[in-house]
């Protein structure tokens, strides 16, 4: 039995492993995983089938890895977010590892090289042929 089914009963007296919400959110924690992992695979296979062919990433593809990459960093915010939030209140204390997951998924959130705005922003920008407002970023 998982920490969070063995934790105490919501407020109707059901175990949180029978708690529609808990459902609902690991539903949605699995899916933003499956999507984050698929996302990375893709473009792993890409970049290894270019440098098999002798191919130079065009700078349009270099800007979608890196907007990937900001984007895998804002699922997992999310996924993180969404288990913090159906772990009850003893997530808060610091026995209690989720916590520390929570922390350093927001921490690491922040690095400058998956900052989701000024990546997103540069891919939006070669998407539609302007020219990059710092191209040594890519």
């Amino acid at each position: 039995e998982s920490q969070l089914t063995a934790r105490a009963a919501v407020y109707s007296g059901e175990k949180l492993s029978e708690s529609p919400l808990v459902h609902t959110k690991l539903a949605e924690v699995d899916a933003e995983v499956l999507s984050a992992r698929l996302i990375m695979a893709n473009d792993g296979h890409e970049i290894f089938a270019k440098a098999k062919r002798g191919e130079m990433p065009t700078l349009l593809d270099r800007a979608r890895y890196r907007r990937n990459q900001a984007y895998i960093s804002k699922l997992s915010v999310r996924v993180i977010d969404r288990i913090f939030e159906a772990s009850g209140g003893h997530a808060v204390f610091d026995s209690n590892p989720i916590q520390r997951f929570h922390r350093d998924a927001h921490a690491a959130s922040h690095h400058f090289g998956i900052a989701w705005d000024s990546i997103a922003e540069d891919y939006g920008r070669l998407r539609l042929g302007l020219d990059l407002k710092n191209p040594t970023r890519i």
